[in-house]
């Protein structure tokens, strides 16, 4: 009587081991598109922040660099620089996505201020559908010139 049982108890257990496959058939697309959406989610997080950084780093160059018209191609290439430097740590960062608009300094009031552009073509790793596969993102980064 227990080699019978033992027998039935096999059969379940190959049937049951079948169903987990398929479940695991059905789900595993869900979880890698989950995975996926996650990375790319988070990927566009950290060039947010980065390209904020550069922009940042930007315009602190900018505001404690003299300006004069004489030296204005070189100080716009070093503001350029200072953004590119801050994001290069970035992964996977390509220069020839950065954009950084040409700064200079203006006076508002009795201050005077500096505005920097920094815009990245950030891509997903992934073509989702209903979404756009590129994503330029922008940041502008305004502060009081402290050497002018």
């Amino acid at each position: 009587m227990m080699r019978s049982h033992s027998k039935v108890h096999l059969q379940g257990r190959s049937h049951s081991s079948g169903v987990a496959a398929f479940e695991l058939v059905c789900v595993l697309p869900m979880l890698i598109t989950l995975v996926f959406g996650c990375v790319d989610f988070g990927r566009f997080g950290y060039t947010y922040i980065a390209v904020t950084n550069g922009a940042r780093a930007g315009a602190d160059f900018a505001s404690t660099n003299r300006y004069t018209t004489a030296n204005a191609s070189n100080w716009t290439a070093k503001v350029r620089q200072a953004v590119e430097d801050e994001m290069s740590q970035m992964p996977g960062f390509d220069s020839a996505n950065l954009t950084v608009a040409s700064p200079a300094p203006t006076q508002d009031g009795i201050f005077r201020l500096v505005t920097v552009q920094a815009t990245y073509d950030f891509r997903t790793i992934v073509t989702w559908p209903a979404l756009p596969n590129r994503v330029a993102l922008s940041r502008t980064v305004g502060m009081r010139v402290i050497r002018g």
